[in-house]
């Protein structure tokens, strides 16, 4: 499998995408909103190769470039990517090792906003759960963690997630390696 440096791989999404640049914001049309929404995914696998590469701030600012462009509260129910960026960025803002990118308020409310629009998402209750150790608020995480953790069957999956609740239930926050 070959590997492209974030740099790469964003001059290569502007070559795919003929170098369209989507504005922010609100989509006219729906081949412009799928537009959009293309682009954020763009982003949100720039973001990743970023983080792959220990490259914090530039993926927190991919993540953010992203959710501009879907930035009202009600896209959070319309756009799947909107939902996927943000459980990224909030994630990142609440486990990165890098303490000059960690941002545990702003992590809290991204994650905040995700479980109150779907209250029973394991994904989105993991990422409450960091912010909330983030913050060292470490029984509401260790809870939080808990609810995630319920009813998962085996696998790496559960598996993580247990480590993350260990790692709570230690006092400790989760750091991504």
């Amino acid at each position: 499998m070959r590997f492209f440096t974030p740099r790469a791989l964003a001059v290569l999404i502007g070559a795919v995408t003929g170098g369209i640049a989507l504005t922010p914001g609100r989509a006219s049309t729906q081949a412009d909103d799928a537009a959009v929404e293309q682009r954020m995914l763009q982003l949100n696998d720039v973001a990743l190769a970023h983080v792959r590469d220990r490259e914090y701030a530039a993926a927190v600012r991919a993540y953010e470039e992203a959710m501009r462009m879907k930035p009202d509260s009600g896209d959070l129910a319309q756009s799947r990517p909107r939902r996927w960026v943000q459980n990224n960025l909030a994630w990142l803002l609440a486990t990165a090792p890098d303490s000059t990118v960690r941002d545990g308020p702003r992590a809290l409310a991204l994650a905040e906003q995700l479980v109150a629009w779907k209250h029973d998402d394991r994904a989105y209750l993991d990422t409450f759960a960091a912010a909330y150790a983030e913050l060292g608020r470490f029984e509401d995480a260790v809870r939080t963690q808990r609810r995630a953790v319920a009813g998962l069957g085996r696998g790496a999956l559960r598996d993580d997630y247990r480590r993350h609740l260990k790692s709570y239930e230690e006092g400790k926050p989760w750091r991504e390696p």
